[in-house]
């Protein structure tokens, strides 16, 4: 292993998408209420505010994927900096604050692995607080935060000679179906080159109490990030949604093998958007699909590797088997 030496200065610019984005969160706005039924994006739960509250989303007793995903972190983050070559690259798809991925830089550091840090997220607020803390831990670690979709990040980084170690963590793969999941690692591979690997977080199927009290917090964190997106709309939009008339539910559909979550009208009403010209019925009891949040068995897991031309070399469970972090290589070939 060659000798750990001292990194170039701290890059924390931020490459932020070109795309205006609130011209994109009024557009998927209006074709997802103006359908039947109607929905919303969850990636516009993640605005500055949103961002913050899925923070405590994680702190809360119920929420079980944070505190789960960290043991194994805790207990494996050795090895993963041990499979990885000098110097790497690792980039971070969703990074939020970092907090988990410190106990992984930790390991690289310690191994005195040359590496530079590239957390991608859409909020660019979180991403300079959490590059301003990483800072203060890792003096020597270079961190080029990217503010922009997983996509548009992947596109942003800097030509290089060094492997990339990508890390999808958290329970994200979970929002997407199980097809598109697969066909939106594809396009992630094509970003990939042969000895780069992937880390992934994958929530397991487990019992359905367990399930529906993690996205149904009794201190209602949960409910409020769910109701944060259309106090965004009210705030980029000019949306008059009074977040009391609406409802938090979640619930587990069985047959799909995924959370469901909903903003449920409590009564008959009718709102305006400005920004849209645009005015809205509801019904009472109608809802808003909000999110999905698919759930797999630790079998399906590789047939996510083989979709992407990927093998599988390592596959970590906490103690109680609810949660899998799963390290990938890309191999040679596989277009996707």
């Amino acid at each position: 292993m060659k000798p750990f030496r001292q990194n170039t200065p701290i890059d924390t610019s931020l490459h932020i998408n070109e795309l205006d984005s609130v011209q994109q969160f009024a557009e998927d706005v209006r074709a997802g209420l103006g359908k039947t039924p109607k929905s919303l994006p969850c990636i516009y739960f993640y605005d500055e505010t949103g961002s913050k509250i899925f923070e405590q989303i994680c702190r809360q007793p119920e929420y079980y994927c944070t505190r789960a995903e960290g043991e194994i972190l805790q207990t494996h983050a050795c090895d993963i900096a041990a499979h990885c070559c000098d110097p790497v690259q690792i980039v971070e798809l969703g990074s939020g604050s970092s907090a988990k991925t410190r106990i992984l830089l930790e390991a690289f550091v310690e191994a005195k692995i040359q590496t530079t840090y590239v957390p991608i997220d859409v909020s660019p607020e979180i991403l300079s607080e959490g590059a301003d803390r990483l800072r203060k831990v890792f003096p020597f670690l270079v961190i080029k935060p990217i503010a922009a979709r997983y996509e548009d990040g992947l596109e942003k980084l800097d030509s290089r000679n060094e492997p990339v170690l990508l890390l999808w963590l958290g329970s994200s793969i979970g929002n997407y179906e199980r097809t598109s999941a697969k066909r939106f690692l594809g396009r992630l591979r094509r970003q990939l080159t042969a000895g780069d690997s992937l880390l992934l977080g994958v929530d397991l199927i487990k019992d359905v109490s367990e399930l529906e009290a993690a996205y149904n917090d009794r201190a209602g964190v949960t409910a409020a990030f769910n109701l944060n997106v259309l106090e965004r709309i009210n705030r980029e939009l000019g949306g008059t949604f009074n977040p009391e008339q609406f409802e938090h539910d979640a619930v587990f559909n069985t047959a799909e093998g995924r959370i469901e979550m909903y903003l449920i009208s409590r009564c008959r009403q009718q709102v305006q958007i400005e920004a849209l010209d645009m005015t809205i019925q509801f019904s009472r009891g109608e809802r808003i699909h909000t999110e999905n949040s698919y759930k797999y068995h630790p079998e399906e897991i590789a047939g996510l590797g083989e979709a992407i031309s990927a093998n599988l070399v390592h596959q970590w469970f906490d103690a109680r088997k609810r949660f899998s972090l799963n390290l990938f290589d890309i191999k040679n070939g596989g277009a996707l």
